[in-house]
């Protein structure tokens, strides 16, 4: 490789680095650039808000009832709500990962690796360049995880979005219902009774309703996202152990 093909080439890293800071790292920190990502983690947050005021609702409506034999059901449709706060959490951390992720990978990975790569070239050693191109791709991936994850998770949730809005619908009718009615428990009973054969029933079904949704919100905000980042942890491990070849006119052997 000439001299001027190496300096050609350095340029053009630099022009890399300075890219990657100056356009790439404002771009990737917008939260525009990932409007159709963050809607979607607000629109479950939003599910997991209602699932939590629905689950309290409807305990404290159904500790109302006469019948002591549905008051576990009322405390373990409370109890949910320390579940549904890990769910939020978890929606939250992605929602805010996103921007940073691309901050940090875009001002601070991507310039690293390709001065990483610069030293390289000129110091002749293979190893050095082989180290920066899986810096760039390990960045690059890591800031992929979580637009990845969601879109996959929307593909589970929206199988399941109606019946979870109908379980929110379901337990804000009993909220309302229990509020319109208060200290006339008979009617609420009565009104419960037409929907089920028995009171029992009826609320055992709220609970399994609500369990389910739960488990669905489970699934596509923490573990579909867990396994993302699992695969993409092995991908990264398997391309740290793949022998790169960079001596194809990036490695001079001499500098004439």
């Amino acid at each position: 490789m000439k001299k001027s093909k190496l300096l050609l080439l350095s340029l053009a890293i630099i022009v890399i680095m300075v890219f990657s800071i100056t356009i790439l790292s404002p771009w990737a920190s917008n939260k525009e650039t990932y409007s159709h990502t963050i809607t979607g983690i607000d629109k479950k947050i939003n599910t997991v808000m209602g699932l939590t005021a629905g689950a309290t609702g409807a305990s404290a409506a159904i500790s109302f009832l006469p019948d002591d034999q549905c008051t576990p059901i009322a405390n373990q449709l409370a109890e949910l709500a320390k579940y549904f706060l890990v769910v939020v959490s978890a929606l939250y951390l992605e929602k805010y990962f996103t921007t940073i992720a691309g901050y940090a990978i875009f001002t601070w990975i991507i310039p690293i690796a390709a001065a990483i790569l610069l030293i390289g070239i000129w110091v002749k050693r293979e190893k050095i360049a082989e180290l920066s191109i899986r810096i760039a791709i390990c960045g690059l991936m890591m800031w992929a995880v979580v637009p990845t994850s969601v879109s996959l998770s929307d593909m589970i949730y929206e199988n399941y979005e109606e019946s979870i809005e109908a379980t929110i619908n379901n337990a804000n009718t009993i909220k309302e219902e229990t509020e319109q009615q208060e200290g006339t428990i008979n009617k609420i009973v009565g009104w419960i009774t037409d929907s089920a054969t028995t009171v029992y029933q009826y609320v055992s079904q709220v609970l399994s309703n609500f369990i389910e949704a739960l488990a669905v919100m489970i699934v596509t905000s923490c573990l579909i996202p867990l396994i993302v980042l699992i695969i993409f942890g092995w991908l990264i491990k398997a391309i740290f152990g793949i022998e790169l070849s960079t001596k194809i006119n990036l490695i001079p052997k001499k500098v004439e």
